[in-house]
């Protein structure tokens, strides 16, 4: 009795009162009041810009920074993060309650927007940016009623250029990756992927959307198969700002199942048998290859084994280890 006791007064704690959730939500109008007064006063330009997400349950504000200060990109609200966000929140394919206690990882995470999703989904988040002074006030403002949800996501410094992997417990692999809009120029391409590849395991399922320049395509098609395979999953249901369906019409760990069932020249096929040059702005899942190629190689003719080996399970199935 004296342990439950004690229990219950630690999350009595952690819940803040009525009263102290009010005068949150009145610091929070008033800050953002100042700002806009302080920038008018200032120069007559706006520096930020509030946006306001729904999904099926939840509704997200995103506080976009125009500053110019810190990393530029990571002050906006990308397309990319927008239809990964939608993606995660689509019913039929992701059926309520499914990512809860998944571990997820986003990648170029920005203001934060899908991740602070993910954790009122219930997965558990590492949320990383080279600059997280994007982030993190969008998470601490969304999440500041919600501190059963504010401790599942982390947020953690990555470069891909240099990532320092030891910040990550990769004892269990990441459930999912999501990147939105990463691909912005060539010279991040390869960096990126080889992150990827490092940060996943066997049956994580990697989620890329937003190849956003013709040179950047280009890159990419030149070297993504030394580290996964492609399937197109934006050919799917709909995952437009009005397609977040209540009702589960399908379950990704039965379909994994089945999926299990078949040989490995049956999964094949939907492996890199989509154009190269159709995958400007497409949404991705990427298969992670066994080993790092040597070199660039070529897709696998869809009559022929995929080198990935991820057999299309659900995400999270089976106890595997990271890759160095």
């Amino acid at each position: 009795q004296h342990i439950l006791m004690a229990k219950l007064v630690r999350a009595h704690k952690g819940r803040p009162s009525p009263e102290e959730i009010a005068l949150k939500r009145a610091a929070r109008a008033q800050k953002k009041a100042d700002l806009e007064a302080a920038e008018a006063a200032e120069d007559g330009v706006v520096h930020s810009h509030a946006l306001v997400y729904s999904f099926a349950e939840h509704s997200i504000e995103v506080l976009e920074d125009w500053s110019g200060e810190g990393s530029p990109l990571a002050g906006m609200q990308w397309l990319g993060g927008v239809t990964l966000a939608r993606l995660v929140d689509d019913r039929s394919r992701f059926p309520q309650g499914w990512f809860r206690d998944r571990r997820v990882l986003e990648v170029g995470a920005g203001v934060g927007m899908t991740s602070v999703l993910l954790a009122l989904l219930g997965a558990r988040v590492t949320c990383t940016d080279m600059d997280l002074t994007k982030a993190e006030p969008n998470v601490e403002a969304n999440l500041a009623e919600r501190p059963d949800v504010r401790e599942r996501l982390e947020l953690v410094e990555l470069d891909w250029y240099n990532p320092e992997l030891t910040r990550f417990d990769l004892s269990r692999p990441f459930d999912m990756i999501v990147a939105g809009d990463c691909c912005y120029e060539p010279a991040v391409i390869e960096p990126l992927l080889h992150c990827l590849w490092q940060l996943s395991g066997p049956r994580t399922a990697t989620y890329l959307c937003g190849i956003v320049s013709d040179a950047a395509l280009v890159a990419f098609n030149a070297v993504v198969n030394k580290y996964f395979d492609i399937e197109r999953v934006d050919r799917g249901p709909d995952i437009s700002a009005t397609s977040n369906s209540t009702e589960a019409t399908s379950d990704p760990a039965a379909a994994a199942a089945s999926e299990e069932g078949k040989s490995e020249a049956a999964r094949a096929p939907r492996y890199n048998t989509d154009p190269p040059e159709s995958r400007l702005r497409a949404l991705m899942r990427l298969h992670r290859r066994p080993t790092i190629a040597p070199a660039a190689v070529e897709p696998p003719a869809p009559n022929e084994p995929a080198a990935s080996d991820e057999a299309a399970a659900a995400p999270g199935s089976g106890e595997v280890t990271a890759g160095p």
